[in-house]
């Protein structure tokens, strides 16, 4: 489970799973399922004890999504295989499910904090599944019409700004919806994940400080209307900018990747770093900062197979090599030769403090291990090619891209690269990007062997 494992897969997040992933017995997930479709945070759920329901639904495992907004019940087939089928939608952000005294589902909602009874009453489908409506009805007539006068949807907002909001609400003839009846809301979003209660305010305006989230993340808020009619809202998608606001406010001169560390399943390295990606000095990591460059590479050779545990079995590794050099960057392309494993191992320093994002690629199997400080005991793995990819072919496989990770500038950082080679092909090469850095393979002026 987590943090070592999202379902069936490896997270490669934490430095104490490195024995779950090197052989050690652990048990799988009886269900998991992809972060697609808007679905991505399962919500545990209740078996059913109740005999309300109707027979397929008794002792069955009913869950939410709480991103999706939807409940599933999980059954199982006859030879064991679990089975996942929809039960309800808009069910927005379920947190926790019980079997009632009186045969009823019980399902409580943070979102607008309500518990909620699903109860059968006959009829529903053909298969006697419930028929389930979680949404009240609306009032009759329209909704208020909503606009959101500022700023502008999809504008780009500087890390640590304040960002004023402002907006108003009409009746369907035109009159003015009360102050007191205005609320917003705001969502986090992080890729396929939904964070809620990131803005909470009422009247007409209202005002936040937009914070670093890492990549790959934007607000989306929302000005919402009590009416007549019922409920109207508007919304509006703020995304993070390039620019930093230095310490008087005024923009600062040098740019970097907006990202930071509140997502739950992002890493720090180190424990206690800045929540901002705000160093736009970068250090000088050439020859003339006194770093001896380029990374160590250790080679044995003639070692049948094509998966890393061939070269860590062997009674040479990792005391033994065959060959030692040192190369101008975490990359070793061929075709060299067949049947060789190799360690490429140094540190890695990075030019500018903030988050970084690892990519490997290999032929026919490669390993990433990075320390959360210059210890190599430390190294926890963070990305995989589990079979072979082309010549910096990134993204192949999933496993390939590491999660987000704070790094800070001048600091050095133990990494590890293990690689196995059986024939044609043999590659293997380590990319980055972080603040400052398009994707690209890691240059010899961030690498030192010792």
């Amino acid at each position: 489970g987590w943090p070592c494992y999202e379902g069936p897969e490896q997270t490669g997040i934490s430095p104490t799973c490195g024995g779950l992933y090197t052989g050690k017995e652990h048990r799988r997930p009886t269900y998991a399922y992809p972060h697609a479709d808007g679905r991505g945070a399962a919500i545990g759920g209740a078996f059913y004890t109740g005999d309300n329901f109707p027979a397929r639904y008794r002792n069955a495992f009913f869950y939410g999504d709480f991103n999706a907004s939807t409940i599933d019940v999980l059954t199982f087939a006859d030879d064991g295989t679990p089975v996942s089928t929809p039960f309800a939608t808009n069910a927005v952000a379920p947190v926790r499910m019980a079997t009632g005294p009186d045969g009823a589902l019980y399902v409580l909602f943070i979102a607008d904090g309500t518990l909620r009874r699903i109860r059968y009453t006959g009829g529903g489908g053909d298969d006697g599944a419930p028929s389930v409506a979680l949404a009240a009805p609306l009032p009759a007539g329209a909704p208020p019409i909503v606009t959101i006068d500022t700023p502008a949807d999809g504008a780009a907002i500087a890390i640590g700004a304040t960002v004023v909001l402002s907006g108003s609400a009409v009746e369907e003839d035109g009159t003015p919806v009360p102050d007191a009846q205005l609320r917003w809301e705001g969502l986090l979003r992080h890729k396929e994940h939904i964070h809620y209660d990131y803005l909470r305010a009422t009247g007409p305006t209202a005002e936040l400080v937009y914070e670093d989230h890492g990549d790959e993340t934007w607000l989306e808020v929302c000005l919402i209307a009590e009416g007549s009619g019922g409920e109207g809202r508007a919304c509006i998608e703020l995304f993070p900018s390039a620019d930093i606001p230095n310490e008087t406010g005024a923009e600062a001169t040098d740019t970097v990747e907006e990202s930071a560390g509140a997502v739950a399943a992002e890493p720090e390295v180190p424990a206690g770093s800045s929540e901002n990606a705000d160093d736009a000095t970068p250090v000088d990591t050439s020859e003339a900062s006194g770093i001896q460059q380029g990374i160590r590479r250790e080679v044995w050779s003639n070692i049948g197979g094509d998966a890393i545990a061939d070269l860590t079995s062997l009674a040479a590794y990792p005391s033994s090599p065959d060959m030692v050099e040192i190369l101008t960057a975490l990359e070793v392309s061929g075709p060299l030769a067949d049947d060789y494993g190799e360690r490429l191992s140094g540190y890695l320093v990075p030019p500018r403090s903030g988050i970084y994002t690892f990519w490997i690629a290999a032929d026919d199997q490669g390993e990433l291990w990075l320390s959360v400080d210059d210890a190599p005991e430390r190294a926890r793995l963070i990305a995989t090619a589990p079979k072979w990819t082309g010549q910096r072919q990134w993204d192949k496989y999933p496993e390939q891209q590491s999660v987000p990770i704070r790094l800070n500038a001048g600091e050095r950082y133990f990494v590890e690269v293990l690689h196995k080679e059986a024939g044609q092909k043999d590659n293997v090469a380590v990319a980055w990007e972080g603040p400052g850095l398009e994707r690209q393979v890691i240059a010899e002026r961030y690498l030192a062997p010792e």
